[in-house]
């Protein structure tokens, strides 16, 4: 028996009742001790034990009944028993991001894991809704035997704050994010960040990654994986040959080692310390201190001007201006050096040369389709499906061929921007050597000697070389 608040006991002729509460007021027991058992005690004498002592909630008539039927006597009964409080519910934080960046490895159909696929860095769209608070919920209140009301303890709060780049509802549970990033929750706090920062490599302990933000790699991006980022990317190390893709500014303190079959992108600015055996493409500028072995299409002006300022082998192509220090090399490496001509604009017309000749293999063959059939149709021996297949492909010839017209229109538009581009200039501070190859516009220059403290531009409508 626990620790008793009242012990109450009742003497009668031939027995004795005994009424046991419990400290806390929550359990009520009956004993009834005789040596008697032909006595019968009446139901209405232990409820007015009770009652005398104020045991007004939770007492179990049914049990008190039993006991009497079944003369249970020299036993402690419990016969009433209080209600426990209900402590309220916790405020439940959900949160539609992962916030611990755990590696999810995407598997294909087959149940074959991707490994360099870890999506381990949470993207958040601005105004996706982060977290959301259930709040706290109120106890149900409980009552002991003697009736009085036990106050529940209400659950417990757990803070949801707005921290930065999100913003909170009206209410205060739903927080959303203000802009586009990677998600963070510390201390009841969402914050959005705008730069997602990789402590070492971008490699098989990151996979992958893609990020609406700005990216800054503390070391190297390694061979065969892929970096994307909606903002700028910083490179502390060097780029090995991987695709690379970003919106902003490309920024490499040490180099790129690329290679020809993966492509880098960017449509801001590039630096870096040197390019070498890889495939870039740039819509800013592009400033770096040597070039070898390269494709290069740069949307505006390059600078190769460094210690070094060497562009030797590949092919660069740059719309407006290349100044560097010197260009091929003694050994007559073949280098490509086209300025003046938008590089999209090259581009687009390749694209449409490849539609051109496609279009024109499909005329043809439908052009043979429908002469080996239009005999037939004139003396009306082609009918059902076959005549339908007829009428279908001289409906395919027709739009193939207003749409051959169209892009030879495009196709002449395009070349007549390129053939009158007169903005292109080459600057080199020291030697042009012989193998180099120079387009400005639709001019072109071989150097077959070596040119020194030059500039090539377009003059008279040819190529001519300045002193610089």
């Amino acid at each position: 028996m626990p620790f008793l608040a009242k012990q109450v006991e009742k003497e009668f002729d031939n027995h004795k009742i005994t009424l046991n509460v419990t400290g806390d007021y929550m359990n009520a027991y009956i004993a009834i001790n005789t040596n008697d058992r032909a006595i019968t005690i009446e139901k209405d004498t232990i409820m007015g034990i009770l009652s005398e002592n104020d045991i007004t909630y939770g007492i179990d008539e049914e049990t008190i009944d039993l006991l009497i039927k079944n003369k249970t006597y020299n036993s402690s009964v419990k016969v009433a028993q209080g209600l426990k409080p209900i402590k309220g519910e916790d405020a439940k934080i959900t949160l539609y991001f992962d916030k611990d960046n755990k590696a999810k490895p995407k598997m294909d159909e087959k149940g074959t894991i991707d490994f360099k696929e870890l999506n381990i860095f949470s993207n958040i769209e601005e105004g996706q809704l982060l977290g959301e608070k259930e709040e706290a919920k109120e106890g149900v209140p409980g009552k002991n035997v003697i009736g009085e009301e036990l106050e529940a303890q209400k659950g417990k709060d757990s803070p949801l704050k707005a921290g930065k780049n999100t913003e909170i509802d009206e209410d205060g549970l739903k927080v959303y994010s203000t802009t586009s990033g990677r998600p963070e929750f510390s201390g009841g706090t969402i914050n959005v960040s705008n730069v997602l920062t990789v402590k070492e490599h971008v490699d098989a302990s990151t996979g992958n990654i893609r990020f609406n933000g700005d990216v800054i790699v503390n070391g190297d991006v390694k061979t065969g994986f892929l970096l994307e980022a909606e903002g700028s990317i910083e490179v502390k190390g060097v780029i090995e040959a991987t695709s690379i893709r970003c919106k902003g500014d490309l920024i490499v303190k040490g180099g790129i080692q690329g290679s020809i079959k993966e492509e880098i992108y960017c449509q801001g600015n590039l630096i870096c310390k040197y390019i070498e055996n890889a495939r870039v493409l740039c819509d800013g500028d592009i400033t770096t201190d040597f070039i070898a072995h390269s494709y290069i299409v740069c949307g505006n002006m390059m600078k190769v001007v460094g210690r070094k300022g060497h562009i030797v082998g590949g092919e660069l192509k740059v719309r407006y201006e290349i100044d560097s220090n010197m260009v091929g090399s003694p050994m007559g490496t073949k280098t490509y050096i086209e300025v003046g001509n938008d590089p999209k604009l090259k581009v687009k017309l390749n694209a449409y040369l490849d539609e051109k000749k496609t279009i024109e293999k499909n005329l043809k063959e439908l052009s043979t389709q429908i002469n080996a059939s239009k005999e037939l149709v004139q003396r009306n021996l082609l009918k059902g499906p076959k005549k339908d297949l007829f009428l279908k492909s001289v409906d395919l010839y027709n739009q193939y061929k207003e749409k051959f017209v169209l892009i030879e229109k495009e196709i002449e538009a395009i070349r007549e921007v390129l053939e009158n581009s007169y903005e292109g200039i080459l600057k080199v501070h020291n030697i042009v050597h012989p193998g180099t190859k120079i387009v400005i516009g639709s001019h072109v220059k071989f150097v077959k000697d070596e040119i020194k403290f030059s500039k090539f531009l377009i003059q008279d409508g040819d190529i001519v070389i300045k002193s610089l």
